[in-house]
């Protein structure tokens, strides 16, 4: 960018910040490339955020509104403005690997041999559809909503896995972000708007699939390997409204579409975790800021204690087996591998709103309402 003469880059910069923030101190950083001005701003933290956007983004600069001891800080700092080039051939190549595994497990689910036929394999389609209707509507109200606020986003991704007996033929799938978070209320909607868009077709497909399911007599299942799924409150409150009262010493028998919605509560479970880039851990950054930490180990620690709690306590003698699920471990892993901490948003300033923050703690409520300390066990 050239200026001129005698006019540098941080008094073209100033010129431009001044009138929104009353300068203290500036500071030039990364070899003249990255400019932080602390004052007060002069107006309100939104409005200022959207008039130095508009002035500076056309200059190739990105804005980012910090406040940290009762001053406001503006940060100023080159932005990529390479484009990123869309590949829909990839997600419809991918959405039909992930079609075609998950027939494969819905066909075994309904008891059919896949490679017997294209009858048997078809068999699966209802698992298919449930499974990636689910999936993708999550994904999509993700899209949607960053579309809403004029992010550059990706169409989803599906991940194909190995089909039953090894998996349930996809690890999900997800959307890729191009832009980052503007403000908190973006990170919040966004965040927030997969789960939500997820669970309204998960729940219908629950309860149909719960129609069609078979209560067995627990005296039927002795004497051979039980798969058994956990029951959040969720589950058990829609198999009561759909099934009326199950009688004792009496097991629910999954058709395969209500293992579909069973799985789609519990990715929505996974993804309201708050912690890190989750789904949760935006709703959570959204809400209380830096202070998402102290709930980010908490749950860390939680999901340790889930995954080893039981282990240590069938080492004691005499106490009676405790199940468990190791599966917990692997997801505390895998979360201190990618990161328990949230970055900020652009403007971290603008405070959200007691709407919202009403309704992110309701998520956390969710959350527990979906999941359950004993996912997946054998009996």
């Amino acid at each position: 960018m050239q200026f001129p003469e005698g006019v540098t880059l941080a008094q073209v910069l100033l010129h431009s910040v001044q009138d929104v923030l009353d300068v203290h101190t500036y500071m030039v950083r990364d070899g003249g490339e990255t400019i932080v001005f602390t004052g007060r701003l002069r107006e309100a933290s939104g409005d200022a955020y959207a008039h130095l956007e508009r002035r500076l983004y056309p200059l190739g600069y990105r804005v980012l509104l910090r406040r940290d001891r009762g001053q406001d800080i503006v940060i100023t700092t080159p932005a990529s403005q390479t484009p990123v080039r869309s590949r829909p051939w990839l997600n419809l190549l991918l959405l039909f690997v992930t079609a075609f595994t998950t027939l494969i497990s819905g066909a075994f689910l309904e008891g059919e041999v896949p490679w017997s036929g294209w009858e048997a394999l078809l068999a699966g389609a209802p698992f298919t559809l449930a499974m990636l209707g689910i999936l993708g509507i999550h994904e999509l109200g993700h899209y949607v909503a960053a579309r809403y606020y004029r992010m550059d986003v990706s169409l989803p991704y599906f991940i194909p896995f190995l089909p039953f007996p090894f998996g349930i033929g996809t690890m999900g799938a997800v959307i890729r972000l191009r832009s980052p978070m503007t403000n908190r209320k973006a990170l919040f909607d966004i965040g927030l708007a997969g789960p939500i868009a997820g669970l309204l077709v998960a729940i219908p497909v629950l309860a149909i699939g719960l129609q069609r399911s078979l209560l067995v007599p627990a005296h039927a299942l002795v004497g051979a390997p039980v798969f058994k799924l956990g029951e959040p409150l969720l589950f058990k409150a829609i198999a009561r409204l759909v099934l009326g009262p199950i009688p004792p010493n009496t097991e629910i028998g999954l058709s395969s579409i209500a293992f579909a919605g069973w799985v789609g509560l519990f990715v929505t479970a996974m993804n309201l975790l708050p912690i890190g880039q989750l789904d949760g851990g935006h709703v959570a950054y959204a809400v209380w800021g830096r202070g998402h930490e102290l709930l980010a180990r908490t749950t860390f620690v939680g999901l340790i204690l889930l995954g080893a709690g039981p282990w240590l306590l069938n080492l004691l003698p005499g106490v009676e087996p405790v199940a468990g699920w190791s599966g917990w471990l692997v997801w505390a892993l895998l979360l201190s591998v990618f990161g328990l901490r949230h970055p900020p948003a652009l403007d971290d300033v603008t405070p959200l709103g007691w709407p919202r923050k009403v309704l992110g703690v309701l998520t956390l409520l969710l959350m527990l309402g979906l999941i359950t300390p004993v996912p997946f066990s054998v009996q």
